[in-house]
């Protein structure tokens, strides 16, 4: 289940097309002239839903693809994980208020986020083994409100990326590994030129 089909999910959206099953986007929120400089869809496509737009626009490769397009909230979502029953959720939202709805369920579903303070992308991994909330661990200075302020393409992309590296230490079979000596990532950003990585064991007992 991938929640926001913007800057940094429609990217991520194009990678789980080729992996997945079955992918479900939720996304109410519509393309607007200001998106046309980091989210290529934008420009053929304004006014029309983010979602569907973006399930439109994947190539046909065996994934189930569906779109829901409205807004989540915590009863909504609560709904759509109990009748989708996701094995994974990708937070690619840029307000608090999603964010809260999304991480009420980090207890018993992994959930990979993507997202740009700014300049600067970031991702993060949460499993139940290592249940964390990016929210109460960062400032709002350090991704907690992305917002819809000053951002770029390449921010959105490389937050992208970072996401589905996460995903792919999630799925490898070295994770049971690393996950003994706390060596799996679970937050990668660029901050200052350098990239910067949290792991598993740095984590608040």
């Amino acid at each position: 289940m991938q929640i926001g089909a913007g800057g940094v999910g429609c990217p991520i959206s194009q990678h789980l097309n080729l992996i997945a099953d079955e992918l479900i986007i939720i996304d109410g929120d519509t393309y607007e002239p200001q998106n046309a400089d980091r989210q290529p869809l934008a420009v053929r496509n304004n006014g029309a839903n983010k979602a569907i737009v973006t399930v439109d626009n994947l190539p046909a490769v065996g994934c189930k693809v569906s779109a829901i397009p409205e807004m989540i909230d915590q009863t909504s979502l609560e709904s759509y994980v109990e009748e989708y029953k996701p094995t994974l959720i990708f937070s690619c939202v840029d307000n608090d208020k999603a964010r809260e709805a999304i991480f009420t369920h980090n207890k018993k579903i992994p959930i990979i986020w993507g997202a740009n303070e700014v300049w600067d992308p970031q991702a993060g991994l949460s499993t139940p083994e290592w249940c964390w909330n990016p929210m109460e661990f960062f400032e709002a200075a350090e991704g907690n409100d992305t917002g819809c302020g000053a951002q770029t393409m390449h921010a959105n992309m490389a937050a992208a990326n970072y996401a589905m590296m996460l995903l792919n230490l999630h799925l490898a079979k070295q994770e049971q590994e690393e996950a003994k000596k706390g060596n799996l990532p679970i937050f990668i950003a660029r901050v200052s030129g350098g990239e910067y990585k949290l792991l598993a064991k740095e984590l608040p007992k």
